[in-house]
């Protein structure tokens, strides 16, 4: 409902969203319970977002294109943060080894750093399988 019409007490906030109005556009209300002159008020400001969820509607597309694709690829993909831990799993490749994207990922189990005799570090690690709730 319209905060203009039911009202709203000083310090009171109430946002709303409009569609297809002034051409087809989209605005986010906000609304502000105030006193102005001694009188109970509301205040108004209007922000246009047509265009943030035009953008968001192609993101959305855009991210639901990509996940269909990455669960065609013959492979198994993944990324992982700094520690080595798995963020993210995908590929058809993780069917063959009896894992899902909410079933389980590979994980690092134990990596070891070594130091050659230049100074550099190299890491090593053995991969095993682990399941992990929600892996996406």
């Amino acid at each position: 409902q319209c905060p203009l019409r039911q009202g709203l007490e000083e310090g009171e906030t109430a946002t709303t969203v409009s569609d297809g109005v002034l051409g087809g556009r989209s605005f986010e209300i906000h609304h502000a319970g105030m006193r102005y002159e001694g009188r109970a008020a509301i205040l108004e400001i209007f922000e246009d977002i047509t265009e943030q969820e035009q953008v968001e509607t192609a993101r959305l597309s855009s991210e639901a294109q990509l996940q269909f694709v990455v669960g065609q690829v013959p492979a198994v993909l993944w990324t992982t943060d700094q520690e080595l831990r798995f963020t993210s799993s995908g590929g058809a490749g993780l069917k063959g080894l009896g894992l899902s994207r909410r079933t389980g990922v590979l994980s690092p189990a134990s990596p070891c750093r070594t130091t050659s005799s230049g100074g550099a570090t190299s890491t090593k690690s053995s991969w095993s399988r682990c399941g992990i709730a929600g892996a996406a």
